[in-house]
């Protein structure tokens, strides 16, 4: 009889410890930390940085100058991680105005001091302003205008089946700003900020090995 009693006792207590793991399981403890549901935040930003001494850019004027991407080793500076757009030909990719900024190829957003790249294409509005964008790939010298002074877009050599050279000088009331051995550039300006005084960016890209780098001269 009291080993009879004895097993009922060790199922009810047994019934009691499986009634409160399933509780338990049902409602966690509220001071333990939640694992994060959503996904992982995988679009690289690249922040912006000045350029300083360097052998193919010559900084003549009162104007501060900026690499928000590059993916060039050794121009300027440190190399960004290589990101890839899903283009063949990264020359005829536009600039367009998006939310607030500026955004390439639907895949590189362009903020006043940072670039966030997307690994697919971004859902830009048909309507989006194009912004315009100043060329050359004539191999011949295209002078143009811009708002704070005027510029000189010169072909210098042929690089690859794909990329030419150039020189880019831009002429400021304080000085001249010069930047050499720079692939198929591009130039335009745009008041990011809002500040009333348009900034100037320079896009350098080829396509044999999609690299690119982005300048902002303010």
């Amino acid at each position: 009889m009291r080993i009879a009693l004895f097993l009922i006792f060790l199922l009810a207590l047994s019934g009691c410890h499986s009634g409160i793991s399933d509780e338990k399981k049902s409602n966690p403890d509220p001071l333990q930390p939640v694992p994060e549901t959503g996904p992982n935040n995988k679009f690289p930003v690249f922040e912006g940085r000045p350029v300083g001494p360097d052998s193919n850019i010559i900084n003549a004027s009162s104007k501060k100058i900026a690499v928000l991407y590059n993916s060039v080793a050794d121009f300027p500076g440190p190399k960004d991680s290589l990101i890839h757009f899903m283009t063949e030909c990264m020359q005829c990719e536009p600039v367009q105005a998006f939310k607030d900024h500026l955004v390439f190829a639907k895949q590189l957003e362009v903020f006043i001091d940072k670039t966030i790249y997307h690994d697919t294409k971004l859902d830009v509005p048909v309507g989006s302003r194009f912004i315009h964008q100043l060329a050359s790939y004539e191999r011949k010298t295209k002078k143009f205008e811009f708002q704070a002074g005027k510029g000189e877009l010169r072909f210098t050599e042929p690089f690859c089946m794909n990329a030419d050279t150039y020189k880019l000088i831009l002429h400021y009331k304080s000085g001249d700003i010069i930047i050499n051995n720079i692939f198929d550039a591009r130039f335009f300006e745009y008041d990011l900020d809002k500040n009333g005084v348009t900034e100037q960016y320079i896009l350098s890209s080829r396509n044999c090995s999609q690299e690119l780098t982005v300048f902002k001269i303010e």
